[in-house]
């Protein structure tokens, strides 16, 4: 009886996603949970923010790797016309397992803007291993 339960139990947990789920974190974000799924192993946070006063837009962008990797960010701040359009961008590799964008830009009254953030973990020949592109929130100004 023991056997059996131990295979039934076994069988279970091999037809769940409890393996894929053991390294799944969650982070917040813009007041929303963002789960980093086990397919982006080396990117441990993809942060953005966007952030409008005033006439500036404050971009702020995120990236940390685990440790063994180079972070990578590219920040896009786009406007809403008929469709998103990228009116500046910013990028930054660091040496290190984090980067960080943090720039203003004016914008102008009557349209919507949001920032598409590219993040990226780098192997230590520089070759792309992960990346993921998250949008923050739209901002209408």
């Amino acid at each position: 009886m023991k056997k059996f339960i131990f295979i039934l139990a076994t069988v279970t947990l091999l037809n769940s996603n409890v393996f894929a789920d053991t390294n799944t974190s969650v982070i917040m974000d813009n007041d929303e949970y963002t789960e980093i799924s086990p397919k982006y192993i080396a990117i441990i946070t993809p942060y953005k923010n966007l952030s409008i006063s005033d006439g500036k837009a404050t971009c702020y962008g995120y990236t940390k790797t685990q440790d063994n990797y180079k972070a990578k960010v590219k920040v896009e701040l786009q406007k809403l016309n008929s469709t998103w359009t990228t009116i500046k961008s910013w990028e930054k590799t660091s040496t290190s397992s984090s980067a960080t964008i943090d720039k203003t830009y004016s914008v102008t009254k009557g349209y919507s803007y949001r920032l598409k953030t590219t993040h990226y973990a780098l192997n230590s020949s520089g070759s792309v291993v992960d990346s993921v592109v998250k949008y923050s929130s739209t901002v209408s100004y």
